[in-house]
């Protein structure tokens, strides 16, 4: 084929291409315009899920579609999603900023969801692109004004008001905002020029009762009212504000009775139902509320019947009607398509009557249809969280914060499933979840109990006193705690806490409040009774023991308190005739027999007490009396008769963690390690997290030097959860001294030593720490110090033979000191070569040597070895930085000499060499006026025979 042929080929190819593609892109366009059609079509047959198909369809076909954006925006601004209505409204104004019905639909949707300052932004925008509104001018006025700028609602309502002189709203509103900022001569005359003008407008009549009501000109609300009344005859709104007043005014017979006579004239309105209904729930006639609000549903219009069948399935719910609840919920649905959203009430309602299999099978449907219903996936995490399935709550209570990230309650819920991993992590989100909703009660309460586990109390009290704040004031909250039991549950909480923070007069007084509250409850009278108890205030707190002892005979928990009260009271006589007497009625009781051995010990009386609590021990069953017992054989010194009693109540009460710790504790007393090691193993199988087991186990492992890796695993476990423990840190320390870890050791005994500067144990380990960083001499005064202070045991053997090791060592330091003094240099060598050769590492001695290797020309690379090491082990000690300046010296490195140097003279102004060696420094560098000065001062400070040599030697210098 030849060339011209082929090129008019391709002309024709492409000429068919560019037709292809032309007519597919006109296709698309026309597609997208029928799909569009065809979704606003399905918006006038009021089939709104329909028409999101259609609009989504045209949106593929072209995504730029803004009237299609703003359509689907509309659809779902109907159907309540919210958060899709606004994307798609904003997604329609972002295409074509022109497109005022988007940027409207937008303005009354943040309006809505009272997303005010939003509001204000996006009418503002309106105006300004799109221009004059008489809606967008009402919004923006009332937003202004909600939103606390009255002035410039004032401004912009009155400019409206210019531009649509005829729009009586936007007068009626600028009337109420004139009052609301003080301007009430302005704003009344406004409206009632405005009500005389419009008296066939009902609206304008009742916005000028209103006024007059917050005026507090009821007489003048009512006239205008009754006026209303007459004027419009068959019209509900009079009505319910005269009503609605009566309440103000606290009648509420006379507000029922106003609702009852516009029924009585043909007035049927759901509003003054629901009005009625309302006024009997709050005076506790639920059957007559009941009534009412059925009444409402009965008479609603098509546009307000969903809303008064959910305000009905509410009172259903509350009365715990939990069927006929679920009955009118699901006949909603049916209905409406568009109210699938209370699919999840529905759940809730199959829960609330434990039909938990129903509730999970109906709750995964829904997740099922739509995956993004953030309530679904809370409702799903919460009966995870039944189920004790944590893992699973927290992926649905996270799921469900994401859908919904300002929904309090999810992250309360999430947050919540780490109380048992990491309190902090529940206190970090439920205190967010706070600041979302200050008011969501359970989060709070939550926070509070979180903190006291943590034992920071003051937090604690101060999240209680945030939720009996917001209770109003002391009479409303009297009322409250008689019906709330969760605010009861917070007042018993704050008494809790106030006396672990030894502040019982505080307490004394909400423990009060609650029995004046609820005089008969016998919970609140005990912890009247415990208050006085503590405070000593016997006579007070007995009465109220006796009192409850009424109710209860057989309580042997009163019977303790009112024989610890005449004890305390040394009124022993009356303490046991108390005891016999209920054991006569309740014979063979194991814990008042052991309530009558108390009595007796604290007389003195071991023998009566054993003779009591032995029968007790032969019947078997009693563990209390079995374990005194075991106390009684401990005191006296018969250890082996009180571990057969110890083991035989753990027969009885093998999960007993208190029992197995004081076993263990008398191995540990006795000095029986092993035992004691097994002992507190067993604490840990029952209670795997038993602190004192942990650090008393961490401890004798460490001090029998075996196991020191599981020693270190519990000791950092407890420190985790006791980090402030000085003992605890002490143990930590411990074993990474014996482990050798020196540098890991360091904090831990510095926090031990600094709590308890004194302890002897803790002086001990922290000289042994010292002992093996070579720091003879801080190590040598901390054993010396925790032998004066009662150091005892293996730790005092051991520490003798430190010390013994100490002063030796320090004896062969003096004489090859003695020698290097005399000026014996290489004898004195030789002697600290071998304190180094036999003590592996000698900071003094490396520092005289270092020294003398320097000043003998022998290998300098050594000497600043040994200095450097001596330093960096005693960074403090003026002998150690003044030897590593005397090195550098000789290496004639002058500026690290006289740096050094002069460190050693900052440390002690008064250590004679080091003066002697900055003066031999300052002649290297030519400054003979300063070497002369330190030399000078070094004469006056005490010398060795060697180093005063030096200085005659180097003051000679200065002289030549």
């Amino acid at each position: 084929m030849s060339s011209r042929k082929q090129s008019l080929v391709r002309l024709v190819l492409t000429v068919c291409l560019l037709a292809l593609l032309a007519g597919i892109v006109n296709c698309s366009g026309e597609d997208a315009e029928k799909l569009f059609q065809q979704g606003i079509d399905a918006m006038t047959a009021n089939n709104q899920d329909e028409a999101v198909i259609w609009f989504k369809k045209a949106l593929q076909q072209n995504s730029e579609m803004a009237l299609a954006h703003y359509k689907l925006g509309e659809v779902y601004h109907k159907k309540g999603d919210i958060k899709l209505a606004f994307a798609e409204l904003n997604r329609a104004i972002q295409q074509d900023p022109k497109l005022h019905e988007a940027r409207k639909e937008l303005a009354f949707l943040l309006v809505e969801n009272r997303a005010l300052d939003q509001a204000v932004n996006v009418c503002k925008q309106y105006l300004e692109i799109n221009g004059d509104d008489e809606d967008i001018y009402l919004i923006l006025g009332n937003s202004l004004a909600y939103t606390r700028k009255v002035d410039e609602a004032v401004d912009i309502l009155k400019k409206g008001q210019t531009i649509y002189p005829d729009n009586t709203t936007l007068e009626m509103n600028l009337a109420k905002i004139l009052v609301i900022k003080g301007d009430v001569a302005e704003g009344r005359s406004m409206m009632e020029k405005l009500a005389a003008r419009e008296q066939d407008n009902i609206t304008i009549q009742i916005a000028l009762a209103q006024m007059y009501e917050k005026l507090e000109r009821y007489d003048l609300a009512v006239m205008t009212l009754e006026a209303s009344k007459e004027k419009f005859p068959q019209n509900p709104l009079p009505y319910f504000s005269l009503a609605q007043l009566a309440l103000k005014k606290n009648q509420p017979e006379n507000a029922k009775t106003i609702i009852l006579d516009a029924e009585k004239i043909g007035i049927k309105d759901s509003r003054l139902y629901r009005m009625y209904a309302m006024i009997s729930h709050r005076q506790g006639n639920s059957e007559d509320a009941l009534a009412f609000f059925k009444k409402g549903v009965d008479v609603a219009t098509d546009e307000t019947r969903t809303v008064n069948q959910m305000i009905l399935a509410d009172y259903h719910t509350f009365l715990k009607n939990y069927k006929e609840a679920q009955n009118i919920l699901e006949s909603i649905i049916a209905e409406d398509g568009s109210k699938k959203k209370l699919k999840s009430k529905v759940v809730e309602l199959f829960m609330a009557q434990g039909e938990f299999d129903q509730a999970r099978t109906s709750v995964d449907s829904l997740l099922k249809e739509d995956s993004s219903d953030a309530r679904g996936h809370f409702l799903k995490g919460l009966m995870m969280m039944q189920d004790k399935d944590v893992a699973e709550a927290r992926k649905e209570f996270s799921k469900a914060k994401e859908l919904a990230p300002n929904a309090a309650e999810n992250q309360f819920l999430y947050g919540l499933t780490f109380m048992n991993e990491s309190e902090q992590i529940s206190i970090t989100e439920i205190s967010e979840a706070l600041k979302k909703n200050p008011n969501l009660f359970k989060a709070r309460l939550a926070l509070a109990e979180l903190y006291v586990k943590k034992g920071e109390f003051q937090q604690s009290l101060d999240e209680l006193d945030t939720i009996l704040s917001r209770q109003g004031d002391t009479d409303k909250l009297k009322k409250a705690i008689g019906k709330d039991a969760d605010i009861i549950k917070v007042r018993a909480l704050r008494i809790a806490i106030l006396m672990k923070m030894n502040k019982p007069e505080v307490a004394l007084e909400d423990a009060k409040l609650l029995v004046k509250t609820k005089p008969s409850d016998s919970a609140h009278i005990f912890r009247l009774a415990e208050i006085f108890y503590s405070m000593k205030k016997f006579d007070n707190a007995l009465p109220l023991y006796e009192k409850l002892r009424l109710e209860k005979p057989e309580s042997v928990k009163l019977l303790n308190r009112i024989v610890g009260v005449y004890m305390l009271k040394k009124n022993f006589e009356r303490a046991l005739e108390e005891v016999d007497t209920f054991l006569a009625k309740f014979p063979g009781n194991g814990t008042a027999t052991v309530i009558k051995a108390k009595i007796y010990i604290s007389q003195g009386h071991t023998d009566l007490a054993e003779n009591v609590l032995v029968p007790e021990a032969v019947k078997g069953k009693d563990a209390a009396a079995i374990v005194m017992l075991a106390e009684l054989c401990r005191n006296k010194k018969d250890n082996e008769k009180a571990v057969i009693y110890y083991k035989k109540a753990l027969d009885l009460v093998p999960e007993n963690v208190g029992i197995r710790m004081q076993l263990a504790d008398l191995y540990l007393q006795s000095g029986q390690n092993s035992e004691a090691i097994e002992s507190y193993e067993n604490v840990l199988k029952v209670k795997a997290d038993f602190l004192p087991a942990m650090n008393n186990l961490a401890f004798l492992y460490s001090e029998e030097s075996k196991n020191l890796d599981r020693a270190l695993e519990l000791a950092n476990e407890v420190a985790r959860k006791l980090p402030e423990n000085p003992d605890v840190a002490d143990t930590l320390g411990w074993i990474y001294i014996l482990k050798n870890v020196y540098s890991q050791a360091e904090p831990y005994m510095q926090q031990a030593i600094g709590a308890k500067p004194n302890h002897p144990v803790i002086m001990y380990h922290m000289a042994m720490l010292r002992y093996g960083q070579k720091n003879q001499q801080e190590a040598e005064k901390l054993i010396k110090g925790a032998i004066e202070k009662g150091l005892t045991g293996e730790a005092l053997i051991d520490a003798k033979e430190t010390l013994s090791a100490i002063i030796q060592s320090n004896e062969r330091l003096f004489a090859a000191t003695v020698e290097k003094d005399k000026g014996n240099a290489d004898k004195a060598i030789v002697m600290l070569e071998e304190i180094q050769k036999s003590e592996g590492f000698n900071c003094e001695a490396a520092a005289y040597l270092g020294m003398l290797y320097a000043e003998q020309s022998k290998d300098i690379t050594i000497a600043l070895e040994l200095a450097q090491k001596a330093y960096d082990t005693q960074p403090d000690n003026p002998l150690m930085a003044d030897a590593l300046g005397w090195v550098y010296y000789y290496q004639g490195s002058l500026l690290m000499a006289k740096q050094y140097v002069e460190q050693a003279i900052e440390k002690d102004e008064k250590f004679a060499p080091a003066h002697v060696h900055l003066g031999a420094v300052y002649i290297k560098k030519g400054e003979p006026v300063a070497a002369r000065k330190e030399l000078e001062t070094s004469k006056s400070l005490k010398l060795s025979a060697s180093d005063e040599k030096r200085v005659e030697k180097l003051l000679s210098e200065l002289e030549n």
